[in-house]
């Protein structure tokens, strides 16, 4: 029995990514249908890691702004039929969602949700796919506090706040956290 929990993951073959990407043209001809517009091409790519199945990224400034979908090529290996069916319609979402509305139309809210239902799929956060052999990193966490209660921060976010590059602020109280 291996010792290495990534040889547990299965690979995703050339010919299901192949899959993949015609699967996210198809998605993206189903939103021009509905919409009656064109919307521009996205680049697909397989190098998501942990327990996310894929992900929207826009990244640019004012002069240019790439999109691309990535995915999670052991999730994608280890559930391949019910990830094309929820996980690429999801993403193609979100890209619909930021051609038609935005940065201004939240991640999950109803923008996006009405998107899913145009595509006729639950339009659900995240996936409940059994991940228990999926390889993923586990993050340190840090101890924080706030006026109400205390938090927990992953080595991300404690080493932001430590270079000064983000605040972090309680969704209850809404007073910034502090080391404990």
């Amino acid at each position: 029995m291996p010792n290495n929990r990534r040889s547990l993951a299965k690979e995703l073959t050339e010919e299901q990514k192949r899959q993949i990407r015609q699967k996210t043209r198809e998605w993206l001809d189903i939103a021009r249908q509905i919409w009656n517009r064109k919307f521009s091409t996205i680049s697909v790519h397989f190098d998501l890691r942990g327990k996310t199945s894929g992900m929207y990224v826009v990244q640019g400034n004012l002069t240019g702004k790439t999109q691309k979908i990535r995915f999670n090529p052991a999730i994608f290996a280890r559930h391949f039929d019910d990830s094309c069916a929820t996980t690429i319609p999801h993403e193609v979402a979100h890209h619909i969602c930021y051609e038609l509305h935005g940065r201004r139309a939240r991640p999950h809210g109803k923008e996006w949700r009405t998107i899913m239902q145009a595509f006729d799929v639950p339009a659900e956060a995240t996936c409940k796919l059994d991940l228990s052999d999926i390889p993923h990193k586990r993050f340190r966490r840090f101890d924080y506090v706030c006026g109400c209660s205390d938090h927990q921060l992953t080595s991300i976010r404690h080493n932001r706040i430590q270079r000064g590059q983000s605040r972090y602020a309680c969704p209850k109280c809404h007073q910034s956290l502090v080391q404990a």
